[in-house]
């Protein structure tokens, strides 16, 4: 008898701790996954990866077209399909004189690709 109350007593603590570790159910049954992963062609991909490892949070388009080896224009029509995809996001500052700068950051949701594209089988080439 005393095993069978020892037995509920550790039965109804972990109980609590396996449904919250379970993935949920959707409504059709399934379980829930994550968005799947954005389609991304190899200069998109390095640029995210230099946003990820560089030395600063916000970068302008020239660094990052210094860094990849691409043109200032490839670098800039890739930052806004990349914030399109939200994998990027656009920061507007001013300078001193009023004028207008952007800067370049990569989001969450892109730190998490470059990371798991790096963690997986010798990352991406």
């Amino acid at each position: 008898m005393q095993y069978l109350q020892r037995h509920s007593l550790i039965e109804s603590a972990v109980e609590p701790i396996i449904e919250k570790e379970t993935e949920a159910e959707s409504e059709t049954g399934e379980a829930e996954t994550k968005a799947p992963l954005p389609n991304l062609n190899d200069q998109e991909y390095e640029v995210l990866q230099a946003l990820a490892k560089g030395e600063k949070a916000l970068r302008t388009r020239t660094s990052l077209a210094k860094q990849t080896g691409m043109t200032h224009a490839e670098v800039s029509q890739i930052v806004e399909r990349l914030r399109e995809k939200n994998l990027v996001a656009k920061k507007e500052m001013k300078k001193e004189n009023g004028a207008k700068i952007h800067r370049w950051s990569i989001t969450p949701k892109g730190r998490e690709i470059v990371e798991l594209f790096s963690d997986s089988a010798g990352g991406r080439s």
